[in-house]
């Protein structure tokens, strides 16, 4: 493994083609902005380093006319350290990687279930992440993958009286609805090599909301989504 800034990175976008729902739903960006590989003696290849994320969640009311949206969730702004290893090749087939983050949110966004004003409908704040990604490489064959990530996002400072209609919005000194959002998902994925350039893609998400408000009832949400594919690699 190289030691250079940004040497590590990776990319992930998910579009959607339904028509009620956002046509771009998921951005994973990571990069590594410094790195140490350390030394083993049971031919682990491991990593330590500091990296920099940006991921980005969003959905639209699953049933029309019902005003519950599953999730909305930005980590615009995060960097933390993370290890990555390598375990020695446990045969002919099976290649074994785990990488684990953990964050401080410098600046992010959570949807909000009350703090409707304008256009605006998220609050902003700081918190922290957790990521654990789980990859079993099965050579010819395909890929197994298990992406886990928790989200933590207090918003500091909120606005408690409910006569929002009387007060001029952009002069409104607050982050939104006062509290703090924590979204799980877990991510398996699975990946089928047809030939030399196409692999078949399935992948289920399973996403669970939980918004405390300081000044409101607490909301609850959890939801999934599966999603088949056809790859093409050049």
């Amino acid at each position: 493994m190289n030691d250079g800034p940004y040497d590590y990175f990776t990319a992930r976008a998910t579009f959607g083609l339904s028509g009620n729902q956002p046509l771009i739903s998921q951005i994973n960006l990571m990069g590594k902005l410094w790195g140490v590989p350390l030394k083993t003696t049971t031919g682990m290849e491991m990593m330590f380093g500091i990296f920099q994320h940006f991921n980005y969640f969003d959905s639209e009311e699953v049933i029309d006319g019902s005003g519950r949206i599953p999730y909305k969730i930005s980590e615009a702004a995060s960097v933390g350290p993370g290890m990555i290893y390598k375990f020695p090749q446990m045969n002919s087939l099976v290649n074994l990687e785990q990488r684990v983050f953990l964050s401080a949110i410098l600046l992010g966004g959570s949807l909000t279930d009350y703090y409707n004003v304008i256009d605006r409908n998220y609050n902003m704040g700081s918190g922290y992440s957790i990521k654990n990604n789980t990859i079993l490489d099965f050579g010819r064959y395909g890929m197994f993958a298990l992406n886990m990530h928790l989200y933590q996002i207090f918003t500091w400072k909120g606005y408690e009286h409910k006569d929002l209609e009387t007060i001029d919005p952009l002069y409104l000194n607050a982050q939104g609805d006062k509290g703090n959002v924590m979204l799980a998902v877990v991510n398996p994925i699975i990946e089928l090599n047809l030939s030399s350039h196409f692999k078949a893609n399935m992948e289920v998400s399973y996403y669970y909301r939980h918004t405390h408000y300081s000044y409101h009832e607490d909301v609850r949400y959890k939801t999934f989504e599966t999603r088949l594919g056809l790859i093409y690699q050049f």
